[in-house]
This record gives C-alpha cells, sequence and structure tokens, in this order.
C-alpha cells in the first residue's frame, strides 16, 4: 500500500502541483528565469529532464549552491553566525593548544642543548665529604661526568631592591617607600658562580651568562612577582656584611626556571662569590651527575640512596625528566585548560549544528519530499545541505588558522621571557594546518551523520502523512 502510495504521488501530476513540486525548479531559477516562467511540468519525466539540465551544466550548479546558500543565510543568518563563531573558536583552540605544546617542547628541549640540566641532583645542606661523593661516581658503570655546585643561601628580606632612578639619594628616609626587598618571595634564594661546561645559566639569547665583579644576574622567573630591572641596585645585608651589586642581566636557568622549583638562583662573578662564601647566608650544594643515557639516572638514585658511603642526603633529589616536567608544567596545565575548553566548544558546535540542520529539514519538508517523490536520490539532496556546511567549517578552520598563529604568538613570548628567545618553527604552522583538517573532518562527518534522516523519511511520510523528522521518538535521538 505505501509503495502505491508513494507511485502514485510520483505519477500524479495534479498532486504534485498541490504539494509544491515547483519548488524543485528553484534550482533552475539561477540559469535562466524563462525555465520557470515558461515551462510547467505535470510528469515525472518533464522535471527530470529540466533538473538534469541544470545538474549538467557546471556553471549551473555553482550558481545554484551560492543561491541556495545566499537564500538560507538570509533566512536564518544568526543561526549561522553563532555556529560561525564556535567552529572558529574551536578550531583556533584546537590549533593552539597543539601549538603551544610542540613550541613549548622545542623551547625547552633546545634551551637544554645549552644549559645541559644535570640527570641527577642531590640538594643538600650543611657539609660534604667530596672525597666520599668521588669515590662513589668512580665506581658507578655509566657515569660520564659529575660535579659540586657550592651556593649561599639568604634569606629575600635580606635583599634590598634600589630603583635605578634613586641612585645615592636612597638613604634618604623620604624616598626609602620607594625600594622593595623580596621577602615575599616563596622560593629559596641561592648566590652562585657560573659553572664551567654543564649546568650553565644563560642570558636571554641561549649564550653562556658572564658576570662581572658588582654585578649580579636575576632569575627572570621573579620578574612576574617583582619589577626588578637592569640597573637597579640589589643591596644584600646579612649580619654585620653588606654588599651592593648592580643588576646587569636577567638568568635563563635550565635547572629552576619555574616558581613549582623550591629554589631560584642569583648569578655573581667568581669573585664576590668567594668574597661572601662562608661570611653571609647558609651553605648549600648541589651534588650533579651526568650518564650516557639520561634514563639511568633513576637506578643511580636508588645505588646513591642506599650506599654505605657517607654521601650528601639532607635535601631534595631529583632526576632529569622531573626537572623536564617541572620547567614545563605551568604551560602544559594552560594548555590542558585550553584544550579542555576547546572541547566543550566542539561539542556545542556539533549541538548547534544538529539542532540547526534538523530544523531546516523540518522546514522544508515538503520540498525534500518534492525532490525525492521526482526520483532526486537522498545523496543528492544531502549534498545540497553538506555544501553550506563544508562553506561554513572552511571559513571557521581559515579563521581559526589565522587567529591560532595570533595566539601562539602571544603565549610564545611568555615562553621566550622564561625559556630564551626561540622563533616559532615553519613544522608548527604545518601543525596548525593538518589539525585544522581533524576539526573539519569531524565537523563534516558528524554533518553526513544528521543529514542521514534525508534517507530514512520516506516520501509518504514527509507528503502524505506529513510526520517529518521528529514523529514519534526523535530520529536524532535514536542515530545517537
Amino acid at each position: 500500500m505505501k509503495k502505491a502510495l508513494e507511485k502514485e504521488i510520483v505519477l500524479e501530476s495534479v498532486e504534485l502541483e498541490e504539494i509544491g513540486m515547483c519548488y524543485a525548479f528553484r534550482f533552475l531559477h539561477v540559469i535562466g528565469k524563462k525555465y520557470i516562467l515558461s515551462v510547467i511540468c505535470r510528469s515525472y519525466e518533464e522535471a527530470k529532464i529540466y533538473f538534469d539540465k541544470a545538474q549538467n551544466n557546471r556553471k549551473g550548479v555553482r550558481m545554484i549552491y551560492k543561491n541556495i546558500f545566499k537564500n538560507d543565510f538570509k533566512k536564518n543568518m544568526a543561526s549561522y553566525v553563532i555556529l560561525y563563531l564556535f567552529m572558529t573558536l574551536s578550531a583556533t583552540i584546537a590549533m593552539a593548544v597543539c601549538m603551544m605544546i610542540t613550541q613549548l617542547f622545542s623551547s625547552i628541549t633546545s634551551m637544554y642543548q645549552t644549559a645541559k640540566p644535570p640527570h641527577f641532583l642531590q640538594m643538600h645542606k650543611g657539609e660534604i665529604v667530596q672525597e666520599d661523593i668521588d669515590a662513589f661516581n668512580r665506581s658507578y658503570t655509566g657515569i660520564t661526568h659529575w660535579q659540586t655546585v657550592p651556593m649561599i643561601d639568604v634569606y629575600g628580606e635580606e635583599i634590598t631592591v634600589i630603583p635605578a632612578h634613586l641612585g645615592a639619594i636612597v638613604e634618604h628616609s623620604e624616598h626609602e617607600e620607594n625600594t622593595f626587598t623580596l621577602e615575599t618571595c616563596r622560593l629559596d634564594i641561592s648566590l652562585v658562580k657560573q659553572n664551567e661546561d654543564q649546568d650553565i645559566l644563560l642570558d636571554g639569547k641561549r649564550n653562556k651568562l658572564e658576570i662581572g665583579a658588582g654585578e649580579i644576574g636575576v632569575p627572570v622567573i621573579l620578574l612576574e612577582q617583582y619589577d626588578i630591572e637592569v640597573g637597579d641596585t640589589l643591596c644584600i645585608k646579612s649580619g654585620a656584611m653588606e654588599k651592593d651589586f648592580i643588576v646587569s642581566d636577567y638568568v635563563y636557568d635550565g635547572l629552576m626556571n619555574s616558581t613549582l622549583c623550591s629554589s631560584t638562583r642569583f648569578l655573581i662573578s667568581e669573585q664576590d662569590f668567594y668574597e661572601l662564601y662562608g661570611k653571609i647566608g647558609e651553605k648549600e650544594y648541589l651534588i650533579e651527575a651526568y650518564f650516557t643515557d639520561s634514563a639511568k639516572a633513576n637506578a643511580y638514585q636508588t645505588a646513591y640512596e642506599q650506599s654505605d658511603r657517607n654521601l650528601p642526603k639532607d635535601g631534595q633529589a631529583i632526576t632529569y625528566t622531573m626537572i623536564f616536567l617541572l620547567s614545563a608544567m605551568t604551560d602544559i596545565m594552560m594548555a590542558v585548560v585550553f584544550l579542555l575548553v576547546g572541547i566543550l566548544l566542539l561539542v556545542i558546535s556539533m549541538i548547534c549544528l544538529c539542532y540547526i540542520i534538523l530544523t531546516e529539514l523540518e522546514d522544508d519538508m515538503q520540498e525534500i519530499g518534492t525532490m525525492k517523490a521526482i526520483g532526486i536520490s537522498s545523496n543528492r539532496i544531502k549534498k545540497l545541505y553538506l555544501w553550506k556546511i563544508r562553506v561554513l567549517m572552511i571559513a571557521g578552520c581559515v579563521s581559526g588558522v589565522l587567529a591560532a598563529v595570533l595566539l601562539v604568538k602571544i603565549l610564545a613570548e611568555r615562553m621566550n621571557r622564561i625559556f630564551g628567545e626561540q622563533s616559532v618553527e615553519v613544522s608548527v604552522y604545518g601543525l596548525a594546518v593538518f589539525v585544522s583538517l581533524i576539526v573539519y573532518g569531524i565537523i563534516i562527518l558528524f554533518a553526513r551523520k544528521v543529514l542521514s534522516q534525508i534517507r530514512k523519511a520516506s516520501v509518504m511520510e514527509l507528503l502524505v502523512e506529513k510526520k517529518g523528522f521528529h514523529h514519534g521518538k526523535s530520529r536524532i535521538w535514536r542515530m545517537r
């Protein structure tokens, strides 16, 4: 009975005219008004001839799609604009996260190649016996280098920052309010001298930082908390000893470059270091070891802690992997937040797209039924709707790529402040394009799934029973 009724709808010219068969000829309108005005089709064969004439004309097809998109965009402008914005934002954040993570690991890796942080680090406060450390390391297989780095620990309240523009007049009480100390610093502050070949402190261009007598290098991570500029004076006063230093540069520390670390290092000259060593603050040591493979650090740590020798252990022990993760942790957490927001926006985009498509299908129920009745395949009808989504998605992805590039440049500036200058690599831009294609593919696949409702709906349901796409239990919920 159902097939007979559908056949009757196709063949009955009067019925076709009543249900709006001329909507099918809206596609022919862009080729020439004469097709619509002078020709009235009363049969399936006649309608098919004119529809195929339009479909076989490439120029006509392009104009057809352009006309459909223009008319539908005017009708649903608000919905399309909102959908475009969500698509753009989701694509932007997805690309920005991938680009940021890639740039972050590239920056840290490049920095570590010059700074050469240790594969194993043992911090220790108090006295040490260097001979025991040397004997243990000589007996350990796979170790290539080791060194003990002395440090002078001072308290933040013992360091006073005097802005350069105050000069010597700061001693007058009326100018003392313009100075400040580092007492609110949550990190342990240490004074160190430059190392020879390993665990090197760098400048902004990732070169070995050389500090002259009377000068001091300030850790760059402190600039987020304190306004310390090159040329300012740092007065260190501990007990009866007081010494002034001029800030000559900022220190990029491969080992302690995160606020998640417990300590930070100020760099002074070797001459000034030994002048202060043992006279102010407390002594602390960094026992560092290097291996042919950084993965051997865990086994070394176990052997070090279980050794019968009197090895220094009064402090934290950390391996290369943890040093790397601490360096990247702040940016990784930021990237995770961005990623979650991006996933949320992508889901919202898909929900919006779903209901926009279903709304259009409901509005065009009679027209879809007419096109199916005159023999136009479901795939052809689906392509008409999918074409509009492709245009919106391509526009969103292009806008997203441009926005992501700008966003990554802003985020890269922060990385440069922490890890030194690092230009954005070409491969990062290639990754952005690749991610945009993934987002594009996800949206298009989802749209195809939603548009599959066209194939499931029969001509009888659309034109006779008027059930459309939401009768009974909604098709979209069944699709899920």
